[in-house]
């Protein structure tokens, strides 16, 4: 017997005797025998009833997104969340994986709890979550409270240094939006991953197989290495990889300034082929996120000037929304260079809801 809770295979879950019908082959299966399927036979009855033309939302295209995910074909129909997850530097470094894992098993759209499902509060490790979370598909701040679990929304934090890494993290991801949907707009074209682990852009570089939590590609040109351990000391500095070439550099995508390049040390110059090693970063006020070279992306400031109704004066707003960024943002384009002197990127642009 099975180690489950209270002795029971459908324990908090659909009763294993009962029965689903098909209703359109009206064929009868028992959940014994389908359980494994529940969560993609759920998703696709939900999306297929929101998407009837019929129904006044029928035009516009849903957003379903499930706990109960255990087929990759659900990709197709739903979203993935993974939880609950432990209040832990060590659940954080784990998220990454799984936002991997569903991605390459065919459900790019995903994530988890940011900054954890159950646990004690941790305002650190929280800020860092919230910077990792600039780049996750889906971002979703949700708990389970109890009296040894209290809540956990950002505007709850005390911890001054930790509230502004949030905030500057939430405008951040308002900055990469565009980005962002384009790439995922590619992905339902041709199919693949929206997160994807370094081996996947450069299959050949044995580095790209080593600690991929900590360098992960986001879409095709943005590489991203949020920091996944405790911080010690004021200014934290971790190690991550930058495959380049002779004359290239990889941006930083947030400051511009910050160029990440390789030069072999003693142990490549042995082999003649190998051009990569790892390289320090510090920690900072945004998530380490890098412009490959040879790419152009399309990033949004954060405030634009519009008429104030009552003083009819020109007053400048910052933005809190993604309406809002699509509304009013003028979209700026950043190019990083190959050694070529050349570069390539996509940027799509629609109505939002068709």
């Amino acid at each position: 017997m099975p180690g489950v809770e209270n002795g029971l295979f459908d324990d908090k879950t659909v009763s294993l005797n009962s029965t689903m019908t098909n209703p359109d082959s009206k064929t009868t299966h028992q959940m014994y025998n389908v359980r494994n399927m529940y969560g993609l036979m759920m998703a696709q009855s939900t999306h297929k009833i929101i998407s009837d033309k019929a129904l006044p939302i029928g035009d516009r295209r849903p957003l379903v997104y499930s706990q109960s995910t255990f087929s990759a074909a659900s990709g197709s129909v739903s979203a993935h969340i993974a939880a609950p997850v432990a209040r832990s530097w060590d659940w954080l470094r784990y998220s990454v994986a799984s936002v991997l894992n569903m991605n390459i098993l065919g459900v790019p759209m995903s994530g988890v709890d940011v900054c954890g499902t159950t646990g004690t509060q941790d305002a650190q490790l929280c800020a860092y979550w919230y910077q990792l979370a600039v780049f996750q598909p889906i971002a979703r701040n949700h708990y389970l409270t109890t009296d040894k679990n209290p809540a956990n929304e950002p505007y709850l934090v005390t911890d001054a240094p930790s509230a502004a890494l949030i905030r500057t993290a939430m405008y951040d991801r308002l900055r990469v939006m565009r980005y962002m949907y384009t790439e995922f707009f590619k992905v339902t074209l041709k199919g693949g991953a929206f997160v994807k682990p370094m081996f996947f852009n450069f299959p050949a570089d044995p580095d790209a197989l080593r600690d991929v939590e900590q360098d992960f590609m986001v879409g095709e040109y943005v590489k991203v290495s949020p920091l996944l351990t405790k911080p010690a000391g004021a200014t934290p500095s971790y190690s991550s990889y930058f495959p380049t070439a002779k004359g290239e550099a990889w941006v930083n995508l947030f400051n511009l300034s910050d160029l990440q390049s390789t030069v072999p040390d003693a142990t490549d110059a042995k082999e003649a082929d190998k051009k990569f090693q790892r390289n320090s970063i510090n920690a900072g006020d945004h998530v380490n996120a890098y412009l490959m070279p040879g790419a152009i992306i399309p990033m949004q400031g954060l405030t634009y000037q519009t008429v104030d109704p009552t003083t009819k004066k020109t007053v400048t707003k910052t933005a809190k929304t993604s309406n809002e960024m699509m509304q009013q943002i003028p979209v700026d384009l950043v190019l990083n260079m190959n050694a070529n002197e050349e570069a390539r990127g996509d940027i799509f642009v629609d109505d939002g809801y068709s």
